[in-house]
């Protein structure tokens, strides 16, 4: 008799819209318009970008081991990019997905504050050596993770974020679901049921930010919306309410009621990546270190820093929130550190992963610089927005002589505000992928009649 009350009371609170919200999110997926012009060149970028964050990724101590533990579950044809290795497809997207992400290099988008390409691309790269899947097809596939990313970002950021959910876990999961579903070319009620499937597993938390199980994250992601889609394609399917019910997604993992998520659905056009972009990481550190990285950098030009006295970093307090290491012991911590990014562009001119290697041994003038730091955190006059132009991060240095300099930055460079050319993008993967050699067909891989195929021939 409980159960029974409970199912009323769950039946006389439910929107009249709830039995069809997710169903509508399908068939809008499943039927999305070609991506523009300019959101091909978007996401051709991102494939080249993510590729070489995944064979940089693959080569530390932190993907060997997840390697190593993924093999334990069995073989298969799905390749870990780099390595030599092969598993089934779940796994392999799950590796591949962590490593992309494991250095902090991945694109990131702006309403869901997700890494969009660190797990849409390896879960169709993994679909790919099972299905048959074109060049073409992953391009709309793409397009269609990312307008998924954007609906449930737009529905329900940033108060799930605050919540302390990593939405690249849990939205990137749906993304993924989405992504895959497309490549799939599942119809409306397989793809709702693939996106319902994977926001039943969605799950991260930022509290394991600056730990490897950060990155791992977005790995479960990735291989839980490619299960999601092979188990939809199979018939398997659950309750619409997952998304929107009494205890669903939106209710226990944001609380933001359901006109938001009407108002993004309504919206949805096919046409997020023109709206948004994506942003093409610079530094290897997370993205809330960028602002002031790029005004360190600007200032390294201005003074030496055996003549800094003072460093004071303003900044939005949820930024400052996810930059939990000011004093880091790891590699990994130094990624999310906002005093030891900043005192390595001061002392370098620039940020590359080997300034992150060990921090402990960085050297003395960066140690230095970190105990002259001071933050200052201010509270966002419009928390709904990522990075606000009206109010930049700002960084001021005492020099030694009294002299004050100073710089402020609205977007960091790479952002779509920022953006940067394709020759940067492939100066960023031929780095990353070395010492393999950058393949004269890298950049055409949308033509391939097979992209399984050609990501073996490129990464060989």
């Amino acid at each position: 008799m409980a159960e029974n009350r409970i199912t009323a009371r769950a039946q006389a609170v439910t929107p009249a819209r709830s039995a069809t919200r997710l169903a509508e999110i399908g068939h809008r997926i499943a039927g999305m318009p070609r991506p523009s012009p300019a959101a091909a060149r978007t996401i051709e970028d991102s494939f080249v970008d993510i590729l070489g964050c995944v064979l940089s990724g693959n080569r530390t101590p932190e993907a060997a081991a997840m390697l190593a533990a993924a093999a334990d579950l069995g073989d298969g044809p799905a390749p870990v990019l780099g390595t030599g290795a092969c598993l089934a497809p779940p796994q392999a997207a799950f590796v591949n997905a962590s490593a992309s992400h494991l250095e902090e290099m991945d694109d990131w988008e702006e309403p869901g504050n997700t890494h969009p390409s660190a797990v849409i691309w390896p879960a169709i790269w993994a679909l790919a050596t099972i299905r048959p899947v074109s060049g073409d097809l992953a391009l709309r596939a793409y397009a269609a993770g990312f307008e998924t990313i954007v609906l449930f970002g737009e529905a329900v950021n940033f108060d799930h974020y605050n919540r302390g959910w990593h939405s690249t876990a849990t939205l990137g999961a749906a993304g993924a679901a989405a992504a895959t579903g497309a490549a799939m070319q599942l119809d409306g009620d397989r793809m709702a049921a693939s996106i319902g499937l994977a926001l039943t597993q969605a799950s991260g938390y930022a509290e394991q930010f600056g730990s490897v199980v950060k990155p791992m994250q977005a790995g479960f992601a990735a291989r839980d919306g490619l299960s999601s889609a092979i188990m939809a394609a199979a018939g398997l399917t659950g309750n619409d309410g997952i998304l929107d019910g009494e205890r669903g997604f939106v209710a226990l993992k944001a609380g933001t009621g359901m006109d938001r998520l009407d108002a993004s659905i309504d919206a949805m056009d096919g046409r997020a990546l023109d709206r948004w972009g994506v942003a093409i990481k610079l530094y290897p550190s997370c993205s809330y270190t960028h602002r002031l990285a790029d005004c360190a950098v600007a200032l390294s030009k201005r003074c030496a820093a055996r003549d800094i006295a003072e460093i004071h970093a303003e900044l939005p307090d949820f930024h400052y929130a996810i930059l939990r290491h000011d004093r880091p012991d790891t590699e990994i911590q130094a990624r999310f550190s906002l005093p030891f990014v900043m005192a390595a562009c001061l002392v370098h001119g620039r940020l590359t992963g080997k300034h992150l290697a060990d921090p402990r041994a960085a050297g003395e003038d960066i140690w230095r610089l970190i105990d002259r730091t001071h933050i200052h955190q201010v509270t966002p006059r419009r928390p709904n927005m990522n990075f606000d132009p009206q109010q930049p991060d700002r960084l001021r240095i005492r020099l030694v002589s009294g002299e004050v300099i100073e710089e402020s930055c609205a977007f960091p460079k790479g952002t779509p505000n920022m953006p940067v050319n394709r020759a940067a993008i492939m100066a960023k993967y031929a780095e990353n992928a070395a010492p393999l050699q950058v393949h004269p067909k890298l950049e055409s891989w949308t033509r391939s009649p097979d992209l399984a195929a050609f990501i073996d021939m490129v990464t060989a």
